[in-house]
């Protein structure tokens, strides 16, 4: 089974990284510095709000480091979806389809 990482670079394009799979082996890390930032203001419900405290807390990340990865995650979500490709889920006996209904 292979685990991949992805994340948006500075100019917004998705960088894929992924492990034993060897489909882009050589893809720098997710960069530390970003050349600008824009101040985001977002309303969350209290239960979305623990939730994503939650992730950040079990990862080691601030809630800003987990809002850039569920974006991540969303775009190549959305991109794969685009493409006609589907996102499963091996949940250790059987292979589920996740459908997003958008």
């Amino acid at each position: 089974m292979s685990l991949n990482h992805c994340w948006l670079n500075q100019e917004g394009r998705q960088n894929m990284k992924a492990d034993h799979t060897g489909i882009d082996s050589t893809t720098p890390a997710p960069p530390t510095e970003v050349a600008e930032l824009v101040r985001l203001s977002i309303n969350l419900t209290p239960t979305v709000n623990a939730v994503l405290k939650s992730y950040a807390s079990r990862k080691g990340v601030s809630v800003t480091e987990a809002v850039r990865r569920a974006i991540s995650i969303l775009s190549y979500i959305d991109e794969a979806q685009t493409r006609g490709e589907t996102i499963n889920v091996d949940d250790g006996d059987r292979i589920k389809e996740v459908q997003f209904l958008c």
